[in-house]
């Protein structure tokens, strides 16, 4: 029996601390094993933070049929970069969100279609770029910069600190924007500012809508606080062993590899499996 006789139609993977192992490479067992699955029928996309520029090495790597989610949720692109669905971050949520984060000495990136603007090329820049693989513009003050351009199609606010600092920035900056942004936590010393109603999740509902499957017939694997809502509602919720505790909790299957294993291989083994996925084993469960 093929997995789509099963139900599984639709597998959506976040990239970093997931799909990719911690030098940013695609394990040889990740690759052929998105490979098997296309091969059955089966979409395969990525459901990341990364922009187009950064998630383009993988999505051709992999071959990817399905379009992706980029930037959090903000935006939807086919394999090609055809952009099918696209949420922008207003003004008036960034400039207070910059301002902010500046007081409390984080570094910014605003994330542009075509480009990523910061103030100065510092070291942190520097790290950013080198994981992302996309080179940043400094554009000096940014705040200024939103107020002279406020037109320009801004997807989200990238906020790079310490650890400690970005939980309580990402709490004041909640209670701060309210419903005039989306403000998550995507890594350990990551805030991200993301327009209003925006987020994994809700782009997988739209992604599903796009391609007429139902929620129920999707699997999504990811390791962060920014993947939890994503898991929840996705058929099949997944974590690799090295995720966030919060999202083994969540996750309806842990995985026992890790992102250096190849926990995307071990998924698709079980989707691809005579007996399927059922009811998590015990073993795949957070104590």
């Amino acid at each position: 029996m093929s997995i789509s006789e099963r139900g599984f139609r639709l597998l959506v993977m976040d990239v970093d601390g997931t799909l990719v192992n911690d030098t940013r490479e695609i394990p040889r067992d990740n690759l052929a094993a998105v490979e098997r699955l296309q091969n059955a029928g089966i979409l395969c996309s990525l459901a990341t933070g990364r922009s187009w520029q950064s998630a383009r090495p993988y999505i051709e790597q992999l071959g990817l049929r399905g379009p992706s989610i980029l930037y959090n949720g903000t935006q939807i692109v086919t394999s090609s970069g055809t952009v099918l669905h696209q949420q922008v971050l207003a003004p008036t949520a960034a400039v207070p969100a910059l301002a902010r984060g500046r007081q409390h000495g984080f570094t910014a990136f605003l994330y542009y279609r075509d480009e990523i603007l910061v103030e100065t090329i510092s070291t942190v820049v520097s790290d950013q770029s080198a994981k992302d693989g996309v080179a940043c513009t400094a554009a000096g003050d940014l705040v200024g910069y939103v107020e002279q351009y406020p037109s320009r199609t801004l997807t989200k606010i990238l906020l790079v600190g310490t650890d400690r600092g970005a939980c309580e920035l990402h709490r004041l900056l909640t209670d701060q924007l309210g419903g005039d942004a989306t403000v998550i936590q995507s890594e350990t010393n990551y805030v991200e500012v993301l327009p209003a109603g925006s987020g994994k999740d809700q782009a997988l509902r739209l992604l599903c809508d796009h391609l007429s499957i139902p929620l129920g017939q999707t699997a999504a694997i990811g390791d962060n606080l920014n993947d939890l809502a994503m898991l929840q509602i996705a058929g099949l919720g997944a974590a690799p062993a090295n995720a966030h505790r919060d999202v083994r909790l969540c996750a309806r299957y842990v995985c026992a590899r890790d992102n250096n294993a190849g926990a995307v291989a071990e998924l698709a083994e079980l989707l691809l499996s005579e007996d399927g996925w059922h009811t998590p084993p015990a073993a795949t469960r957070e104590p």
